[in-house]
């Protein structure tokens, strides 16, 4: 007939005398030298979760258990200068409309459109209306006669980048290349 231990997995000497214990998961009965604290992630460190195991029984802490520890916010800094994004993201180019005609003189008023450069410079736009410094008498004459407020049926007008401005009329005129209208 066989004999069981008492002892289980323990070891028991008579010259070196060791407690024995039982492991909290498996039941079974060890030294209890050799049994050993089970530790798992509680918030952002490791604590003793008072749990007494074996080497099979023992785990690794559960990572998913460990809460995030998040940087503090960085010290703010006083009188900061942020990119003015806003001011780069502005458009000002409108959407075409029909053309504003000035009832006097018949030609298309263009709208009011600021385009800049790509360093932020405003593009000056062609004058219209009354030219500035230019007084009536001071226009050149037409074969000796002087015609003022003279309606031109003006179909589109062009310029090329300089003074020059190109005026194509949609009826006669009386007018020849180069001539001075104001």
């Amino acid at each position: 007939m066989s004999y069981a231990s008492q002892s289980g997995r323990a070891k028991t000497s008579a010259t070196n005398p060791q407690a024995h214990a039982i492991c909290d998961r498996c039941g079974f009965r060890y030294n209890h030298a050799e049994l050993k604290w089970q530790y798992d992630w509680r918030g952002a460190m490791i604590q003793n979760i008072k749990i007494l195991v074996c080497d099979t029984c023992y785990d690794t802490p559960q990572e998913q258990l460990r809460s995030i520890v998040v940087p503090a916010d960085p010290t703010p800094i006083i009188n900061a200068r942020t990119q003015d994004f806003e001011t780069a993201e502005t458009n000002y180019q409108t959407v075409s409309a029909p053309p504003v005609i000035d009832p006097e003189t018949g030609i298309p008023i263009p709208p009011s459109v600021i385009l800049q450069t790509q360093n932020g410079q405003n593009l000056t736009t062609q004058p219209y209306g009354q030219p500035v410094g230019l007084t009536q008498p001071a226009v050149m004459p037409l074969k000796g006669t002087t015609a003022y407020a003279v309606k031109l049926p003006v179909l589109s007008v062009s310029s090329n980048g300089t003074t020059v401005i190109t005026v194509t009329c949609s009826a006669v005129h009386n007018l020849t290349t180069n001539d001075q209208i104001s």
